[in-house]
């Protein structure tokens, strides 16, 4: 984490001052909270963190979501100018464990999550249903769902 944090910053980007150790160390202290995470030769590829704490969905407020609050993948797996893009696709990836965990605590396989403006396209390009920007504790982002259905299908 500590490595992806300079090269972020000097792009500009919010995810560059991410509090990831904050969000280990509650999903490792607290029931209802998981940071998940991909790596390979000792090597952080992709990060998640999310609640289990259902909320409402935009779409049908009768069915609930898991909430992602952060994801974010090494820079050396995006695209350029940040990166060579060495692995494709872990963004995706975690959207897609992300659901399955939905599926298993009964949100039907829900997930709902803020995106930074910088990244808006990419939930776009994966289909994900596009809502209202919503104002966040750090800014005015946008908010998208996806079901497992989506996820199954997506590639």
């Amino acid at each position: 984490m500590r490595e992806w944090q300079p090269v972020l910053r000097r792009h500009h980007r919010p995810d560059g001052d991410w509090p990831w150790n904050a969000h280990v160390a509650r999903a490792e202290a607290t029931d209802g909270y998981l940071c998940l995470a991909v790596a390979r030769d000792g090597a952080l590829d992709a990060l998640m963190s999310l609640t289990e704490k259902q909320e409402r969905s935009r779409l049908d407020p009768r069915r609930t979501v898991v909430y992602i609050e952060f994801v974010g993948v090494a820079p050396e797996h995006q695209q350029r100018p940040i990166g060579e893009r060495r692995i494709k696709g872990l963004g995706g990836l975690m959207l897609k464990i992300a659901a399955e965990i939905a599926t298993a605590s009964g949100a039907n396989g829900l997930i709902g999550l803020h995106a930074k403006p910088d990244v808006e396209d990419f939930y776009r390009s994966l289909h994900l249903h596009e809502c209202a920007a919503e104002e966040c504790e750090d800014g005015t982002w946008r908010y998208f769902e996806a079901c497992a259905f989506w996820c199954a299908g997506s590639t």
